[in-house]
Formats: structure tokens, C-alpha cells, sequence
């Protein structure tokens, strides 16, 4: 079994904190770069702003913007959406 001191990591950005599932360790939704808006939009990504103190990590991000057509069924489920999408999964 992992420890607690196993879940949590630090990253350039801030201390983040995992889950253990099926004996692996499970980080989602970790931000890797800033939202993509205003003057960022389509240009090359920029850093991430750091935060304090320790971030859970065990949801998925938002997923990026798509048109309905390209959804299919996944169109109709309640999803979280807007400019923050910009995570990883580990």
C-alpha cells in the first residue's frame, strides 16, 4: 500500500496531491499551462501561474472547447467547459 508522503509531489508549479487507484498513483487535471484568452489566444502557450499551498489532483480537467457534431453522445452529458483546459493527466 502507498503512504500518504507517496501521494503528494511537488511540481514547478505548486505541491500536488494524487490519489492511489488499482496500486498505482493517479494525478488528473494538474495545470500545465495558463488559460489560452485575450492577447494568449492561439499563440504559443504560456507558464502556468503557480499557487500555494497543495492542489488535489484527483478529477479530470475541462475539456477543450469542441462544435456539438464532433461530441456525439458525449454532447448531451453535463460538461464543464470554458478557457482553463490547458491540464494533464499522469
Amino acid at each position: 500500500m502507498t503512504s500518504a508522503e507517496d501521494l503528494e509531489v511537488r511540481t514547478a508549479a505548486g505541491a500536488v496531491r494524487g490519489r492511489a487507484e488499482g496500486g498505482l498513483v493517479v494525478f488528473r487535471g494538474i495545470p500545465f499551462a495558463a488559460p489560452p484568452v485575450g492577447e494568449a489566444r492561439f499563440q504559443a502557450p504560456r507558464p502556468v501561474e503557480g499557487w500555494e499551498g497543495t492542489r488535489e489532483a484527483y478529477d479530470f480537467g475541462p475539456p477543450p472547447p469542441q462544435e456539438s457534431g464532433f461530441q456525439g453522445r458525449a454532447a448531451e452529458l453535463p460538461v464543464p467547459t470554458g478557457d482553463d483546459w490547458l491540464t494533464v493527466n499522469v
